[in-house]
């Protein structure tokens, strides 16, 4: 479909096109479920307090987020009280009601914690590429109603998420995050050395960490108790934006060069293995027993099978749901929900699959 887009959008769009953007949303580690979505339309305030003093909790195996020493500690505000006012509006179709919540700003990540029951949803807070401190990350309730919209702040461009043992990893520009969910203060970053533009973050089972810089075609990894090095740089990835894992191998979709080209790659041996013919400006991935789940930032979200590669379409948030674009998505698995954030739209959807 055709969009109208603002002044902003389009200095957002022009920023895209030049360091092509994304983020992850895989549900790893933690998810668990959700609860269905609200029915009414309504409008809310929310209004956020954290405290900075908290240990992290363990309830999974945990990642590299305890690294020692050369590591670089950086806390957020102590106290940080936030109002924002949204908008949640629902739209019926079938058996469970869409939920579209209004307020964000250009949110790039959604992420779902089943032992919480919260949705976590990245926000840039303006241009992709830029360290101004904007950025933020927002608490959703498993129905959608905002728990907190600047539950955790002192972000420059958070884009991707992941989450294993209490703690919040995010994709910050050139900078790996490590959030306590308790607190939501960063208990720990880790500056990567050439990054560009970290994009999305994927967990394996042993707890490394793994992210996208698609200004580099490299992935990163992180793992315990040691710094981040890079796991693979190849330009046959063609801009690597979103990660998951499916039986021990790492699937990474592309956004390419905003041209359509980019593509859904299984890693072999170290090498990127293309599967499938689906091309696109490719966002988020997260993988299922049979398949995986593709989000292209157009406005779709594809199904692509492990046997086949052969995608099929979904969802359509673009025709149907008036969006101007589908980023990293979150997977609420036991009650088969998603969470898509339309970036350029400042909303996010939750819709039944």
């Amino acid at each position: 479909m055709t969009c109208a887009y603002t002044p902003a959008s389009l200095r957002l769009v022009a920023a895209l096109a030049l360091v092509p953007l994304a983020c992850s949303g895989d549900d790893s580690g933690e998810t668990t479920g959700a609860t269905s979505t609200s029915s009414t339309s309504s409008t809310s305030t929310s209004t956020s307090s954290t405290t900075s003093d908290s240990t992290t909790t363990g309830e999974t195996t945990s990642s590299g987020s305890e690294s020692a020493g050369e590591t670089t500690t950086t806390t957020t505000t102590g106290e940080t009280t936030s109002e924002e006012t949204t908008t949640t509006t629902t739209t019926t179709t079938g058996d469970v009601d869409p939920v579209i919540v209004d307020g964000f700003d250009h949110p790039e990540s959604a992420l779902y914690a089943g032992q919480e029951m919260y949705w976590y949803i990245s926000n840039i807070g303006g241009d992709p590429s830029a360290k101004d401190g904007n950025g933020f990350i927002s608490r959703l309730n498993a129905d959608g109603s905002v728990d907190a919209m600047q539950w955790a702040t002192g972000f420059n461009g958070p884009k991707g998420l992941g989450l294993a043992g209490g703690r919040l990893y995010v994709a910050d520009i050139d900078t790996l995050h490590v959030v306590n969910t308790m607190d939501a203060t960063i208990s720990m970053s880790y500056a990567i050395d050439g990054a560009a533009f970290l994009n999305d973050v994927a967990i394996d089972m042993e707890g490394s960490v793994y992210v996208s810089d698609t200004g580099t075609n490299t992935i990163h990894v992180l793992k315990a108790g040691e710094q981040p090095a890079v796991y693979l740089q190849s330009d046959d990835l063609h801009g690597p934006n979103g990660l998951t894992f499916a039986d021990g191998s790492l699937f990474v979709v592309s956004i390419g060069d905003m041209n359509g080209d980019g593509g859904v790659f299984e890693i072999v041996d170290g090498s990127p293995v293309q599967l499938g013919p689906l091309t696109g400006g490719l966002d988020g991935a997260t993988a299922r027993m049979n398949d995986l789940l593709i989000t292209d930032f157009a406005g779709q979200l594809y199904r692509v099978p492990f046997m086949t590669g052969e995608p099929a379409l979904v969802m359509d948030f673009a025709a149907d749901y008036s969006f101007m674009s589908s980023a990293d998505f979150g997977l609420a698995r036991p009650l088969g929900l998603i969470a898509v954030p339309d970036l350029l739209g400042n909303k996010v959807g939750i819709f039944p699959l």
